[in-house]
């Protein structure tokens, strides 16, 4: 895959000379990634950034392979088995819109070990850390966390909340949300422990929210969605106020749960950002059968995100340029 590669751009030098660079020289792909964050805040600065954090899985056949294990097919296509061996990359991108496009760039690719007590979040909230800083220039800018319903989780929320950054994703529709205390006087009082959470929002509860209908453009183009909405207390987040959110497609008979910890966000608006986290989807599926991700074979692992590394930015510098010369509606 790096001999092709090289004979598709040209290359001046022999061929070793670029495998020493993959395998052998000093450099860190965690800075290769850190440039690249600069380089999109620099060429489409703004002051709301939506960073995306979803997983992926690259079949293998080799047992040697870094950081290869069994892992369950989600797909669940009917011409392959419901495990498969291969590897699992734990991706960070950033949701970037220009004109009337949108799209996900890779900011970085991290193999998840699956020695020690390292988990899938753990491994997410490493790479956000990485770039983290990069993205405050003024002291203004608002970050967000994209994510689906596996990372919908408390030990990956709060840590994201105590750095200021905010999670849109999906969760269960059985999640425990409840409804704020009532003030009750001194008086009144009870002893013991102060009530923390109100009335639960249980099924019965939420069928007497109002419906409104609107219509978005996502997922292609407009659609009609139904939705309810709330302010509640989430359970799994230690009472932590979010924006509960019960939208339904068109095309869908049940209703989907989204929950926002940003306040500030219109029950719309959340929509629309959760329905950017799937820009990722085809991202992936991009570098991995385009541009060679699904094809990347190292012996070791830092091989491995050496090369990886190296395209994502051979992606991102692409779909940056593609932004750059698409027309807006005045001009067309």
């Amino acid at each position: 895959h790096v001999t092709d590669a090289l004979l598709a751009v040209g290359h001046q030098k022999h061929f070793t000379t670029y495998y020493w660079l993959i395998e052998n020289a000093k450099w860190s792909w965690f800075k290769v990634a850190q440039q690249l964050t600069q380089l999109i805040i620099s060429v489409f600065p703004r002051t709301e950034w939506n960073l995306i954090i979803d997983d992926c899985i690259c079949p293998r056949s080799s047992k040697k392979a870094p950081e290869v294990k069994y892992h369950r097919e989600h797909s669940q296509k009917p011409n392959r088995p419901q495990y498969i061996w291969g590897q699992q990359w734990v991706a960070l991108g950033v949701s970037l819109t220009w004109r009337n496009m949108c799209v996900c760039l890779p900011l970085l690719l991290r193999l998840h070990k699956f020695v020690g007590n390292r988990t899938k979040i753990t491994t997410a909230l490493v790479l956000i850390k990485a770039v983290l800083n990069l993205f405050y220039k003024t002291g203004e800018e608002q970050i967000r966390c994209l994510v689906d319903a596996w990372y919908m989780k408390g030990t990956f929320i709060l840590p994201l909340l105590a750095r200021g950054i905010n999670v849109v994703g999906q969760v269960r529709w059985d999640t425990a949300l409840f409804g704020k205390v009532k003030p009750v006087p001194k008086t009144l009082r009870k002893k013991g422990r102060p009530q923390k959470y109100g009335n639960k929002f249980t099924a019965d509860v939420v069928q007497t929210l109002p419906i409104h209908q609107t219509v978005l453009n996502i997922y292609g183009g407009p659609k009609q969605i139904l939705y309810r909405s709330t302010r509640c207390l989430a359970r799994f987040l230690k009472g932590q106020e979010v924006i509960a959110v019960w939208c339904q497609l068109p095309e869908q008979k049940n209703w989907t749960l989204i929950l926002s910890t940003d306040l500030s966000l219109t029950p719309e608006h959340i929509i629309k950002l959760y329905a950017r986290r799937w820009k990722i989807e085809p991202m992936f599926n991009e570098i991995k059968h385009s541009y060679g991700v699904a094809q990347a074979w190292e012996q070791t692992s830092q091989n491995v995100h050496r090369w990886v590394s190296m395209l994502c930015v051979a992606y991102s510098l692409t779909r940056m340029l593609s932004l750059l010369v698409t027309p807006s509606d005045d001009e067309k």
